[in-house]
């Protein structure tokens, strides 16, 4: 019989502040499905929320981690490419869905005065699934700058 939650409701869920180092901007996340708390094997779903105006977080890539983003509300851009120096710009609003490959370096970056959510998604590229904690933490290139 399974003890974790089959279930998750977003106005239930714990928000994360999640910022990058060299960065004054963060995202506030609520883990909807993950492995350390829903008992999924590999698949996370997230609810991301940016408040409006503020700096990106710093470009970072996931490593074997492939990600997706469905824009809910905001607009902005999202900027992408495989090295820091080689990335593109692409206008974002809602109903925008994004696909980052795993390795591949990224920013999204909101414009005007309403925050801006997203449904992330990550999908490992082996077998064995990871925590939104380990992508978050130990499988990218970019350290947070407070503990997770």
């Amino acid at each position: 019989m399974l003890e974790k939650p089959l279930v998750t409701y977003e106005d239930e869920a714990k928000p994360i502040r999640i910022a990058r180092k060299g960065s004054t901007g963060y995202l506030t996340i609520k883990k909807l499905m993950d492995p350390e708390d829903t008992g999924s094997i590999s698949g996370i779903v997230l609810i991301a929320e940016a408040p409006p105006n503020q700096e990106p977080i710093t470009p970072h890539a996931h490593r074997d981690v492939e990600e997706s983003m469905y824009v809910i509300t905001g607009h902005g851009k999202s900027i992408l490419g495989p090295t820091v120096e080689n990335m593109k710009t692409f206008p974002i609003r809602p109903g925008t869905c994004i696909y980052i490959s795993a390795d591949y370096y990224h920013v999204i970056e909101g414009a005007g005065e309403e925050p801006m959510k997203l449904v992330v998604s990550y999908f490992p590229t082996d077998k064995k699934g990871k925590s939104h904690r380990e992508i978050a933490t130990e499988l990218t290139n970019v350290p947070l700058q407070d503990k997770y």
